[in-house]
């Protein structure tokens, strides 16, 4: 079978969790035998060394506005349909792939891992395109031959925004980490000190300063048994150490920063408690799948997408309440058996998404996709 992934660029040292997921995609459809390809179709933003696999670098201008992307999307699934058997692309790229389609095209899978920008409508002109985009999920977007989710909400959500999906034309399916090398960093616990780490660009999406507060309302004896890590820079990080500052917990919180990938994920091997403050409600991390890979007790916001990827690895709390986190936070720290319990949990829920098994599945949707 050839495949080809339809992506927006190709950057696995500086780029999100969704790079690295493609990238390893990719590379497990060529160990279960598959012809791959990869076009990239925002270039400019690639940096591409030593990739075992093709990568076609393709461009869309700016202004990329929603109409020249997806004509433009459009114009490159017809030029490289003579090399391909099925497209795997990203869902910001639906439409262009829908009309594709329409117009006797090769099938087309749809992979969505983030929210779409047409949610929230603050302006009269955000009103106008959720307004288009809601005709096109409605007419355009379900001749799509499979819709991939990475969480149940999310799939709900873009339900709820417009897009008929048949049930037998989707499916739910994480983000790909390989956590070979993850599983072998050791968790050295060296004193009694409760460590506690939480990682993110620091904006005021991410919730670091509602965790922040959660902190200072602990107990003053258990703030003394904590040591709290929260790595990552923004033009939050300033305002988050004043904040620590004023709530008497600054020698508590370290913010050691950007670090590399490799600091970071030794210092989540070496935490006992993961926290992930806030995060859009449907989505997924693969942070978070990161932290379960070196079996990490979690804490994360109640009903979204983070707890139904953490599954009972996790202790929830009421999004957006410091009270409800604080408490949260206090009962594992007190809770050594607590922690070990979620740890163990943390094992089992990651074994069931491993990448090889995903790659499976991944490779099934393609085949029946291209009636292979």
């Amino acid at each position: 079978m050839r495949v080809t992934f339809v992506t927006s660029k190709i950057n696995l040292e500086s780029a999100g969790g969704s790079v690295p997921d493609l990238d390893l995609k990719v590379r497990d459809m060529q160990a279960l035998g598959e012809d791959v390809q990869v076009v990239t179709v925002f270039s400019e933003l690639n940096k591409l060394e030593n990739l075992p696999y093709t990568v076609i670098e393709e461009s869309i201008s700016s202004p990329k506005t929603l109409h020249k992307i997806h004509w433009k999307i459009l114009q490159i699934l017809r030029k490289h349909q003579q090399s391909t058997d099925v497209f795997h692309i990203e869902g910001q790229f639906a439409y262009g792939g829908a009309l594709y389609r329409i117009l006797g095209g090769k099938p087309v899978v749809a992979f969505y891992n983030r929210e779409s920008l047409a949610w929230n409508a603050s302006t009269f002109r955000a009103r106008i395109r959720q307004y288009i985009e809601r005709f096109l999920n409605k007419f355009l977007a379900p001749h799509i031959d499979h819709f991939i989710f990475t969480t149940p909400q999310l799939a709900a959500r873009y339900r709820a925004f417009g897009i008929r999906i048949p049930s037998s034309n989707h499916s739910v399916m994480p983000d790909f980490v390989d956590n070979t090398l993850l599983q072998k960093l050791p968790h050295e616990k060296k004193d009694n000190v409760v460590r506690i780490f939480a990682s993110g660009r620091m904006i005021q999406d991410k919730g670091f300063n509602l965790l922040v507060d959660a902190l200072a309302l602990l107990p003053k004896q258990q703030r003394e048994m904590i040591a709290v890590t929260l790595s990552g820079d923004g033009p939050e990080r300033e305002a988050l150490q004043e904040q620590a500052r004023a709530r008497g917990i600054g020698n508590t919180v370290h913010f050691p920063g950007w670090v590399s990938k490799h600091e970071m994920h030794a210092t989540l091997a070496n935490c006992d408690i993961f926290i992930y403050p806030r995060f859009h409600k449907e989505l997924s991390s693969v942070l978070l799948l990161e932290a379960l890979a070196v079996h990490r007790p979690v804490v994360v916001p109640e009903g979204g997408g983070l707890e139904w990827l953490a599954g009972e690895a996790t202790l929830t709390f009421k999004d957006n309440d410091a009270v409800s986190l604080a408490k949260a936070i206090e009962k594992l720290v007190e809770s050594p058996n607590m922690r070990e319990t979620l740890s163990h949990a943390a094992a089992k829920r990651i074994s069931e998404f491993d990448h090889r098994t995903l790659a499976v599945r991944l490779r099934k949707i393609l085949q029946t996709a291209a009636e292979i």
